[in-house]
C-alpha cells in the first residue's frame, strides 16, 4: 500500500473530519485518518487507486485537496 498526506482546506468541525473520514474509508483500497487539527488527510491506498482519485474524492465532499504536505 501506499501512503500520502495531503492537506485538506474547508473542514470546520468534528462533523467535517469525521464525515470525509468516513467517506474516504468507504472507498475501496483507502483507509484514511483525518486531522482537524492538522487540516489534513493521512491516506494508504492500494494501486487500484490513484492521488487524483483520492483528491477527487476530498472535493466530492466539499472540502479541497491542497495537494501533498
Amino acid at each position: 500500500m501506499k501512503k500520502v498526506v495531503l492537506k485538506v482546506e474547508g473542514m470546520h468541525c468534528d462533523g467535517c473530519k469525521n464525515r470525509l473520514e468516513d467517506y474516504l474509508n468507504s472507498k475501496e483500497g483507502v483507509e484514511a485518518k483525518v486531522s482537524l487539527e492538522k487540516k489534513e488527510a493521512e491516506i494508504s491506498y492500494d494501486d487500484k487507486v490513484t492521488l487524483a482519485d483520492l483528491e477527487e474524492y476530498i472535493d466530492d465532499m466539499g472540502f479541497k485537496s491542497l495537494g501533498t504536505k
